[in-house]
């Protein structure tokens, strides 16, 4: 075993393992953090990482590259996105490892949310022609609506001139 697979192993300890399309609904402690390993990216691919939680727990997570030391605040829900090169690697970032984190900064509305860990979800999701996959039914019955609503607008249009020829 060569020595980057190793630290690999070593850097990986502890992460989960986050797919395309599957959903983790979990829990994180007040001050502790979780990791999640990308696996099963494509190639020259655009994805992003959602995480949601309620905005009633008076709490914060942050998602970050577990490589970086920049960070994007998460506002009950706030996304995460990045492109894959042709080595199927994160463009933007040296590493392929994400990590939420758990803090408080605020009263919850009662003392027990208060002491009770956050509970969120995560989710990442491949995108098609710009936009999540899970978009893509949501605009197909949109176009379909509009189409439709021309269609009717059109025949109504129409009445007038089929009143008059008679």
């Amino acid at each position: 075993m060569s020595i980057k697979w190793l630290l690999l192993a070593v850097l990986c300890a502890g992460s989960k393992e986050l797919f395309e399309g599957k959903e983790f609904k979990t829990q994180i402690e007040v001050g502790s953090s979780q990791k999640y390993q990308l696996k099963n990216l494509a190639p020259s691919a655009k994805y992003e990482v959602r995480v949601s939680y309620l905005g009633t727990v008076g709490g914060n997570l942050k998602l970050e590259w577990d490589c970086s030391t920049s960070f994007r605040r998460l506002l009950d829900t706030e996304k995460l996105v990045f492109s894959t090169n042709l080595q199927r690697e994160v463009q933007e970032v040296p590493c392929s490892q994400l990590v939420v984190k758990a803090s408080r900064n605020s009263r919850g509305i009662s003392k027990q949310l208060e002491e009770a860990p956050i509970h969120y979800t995560i989710q990442m999701e491949r995108y098609f022609a710009g936009v999540p996959k899970s978009v893509l039914p949501m605009i197909t019955a949109v176009l379909m609506l509009l189409g439709v609503s021309v269609g009717v607008y059109s025949a109504i249009l129409k009445i007038p001139n089929l009143v008059k020829s008679d």
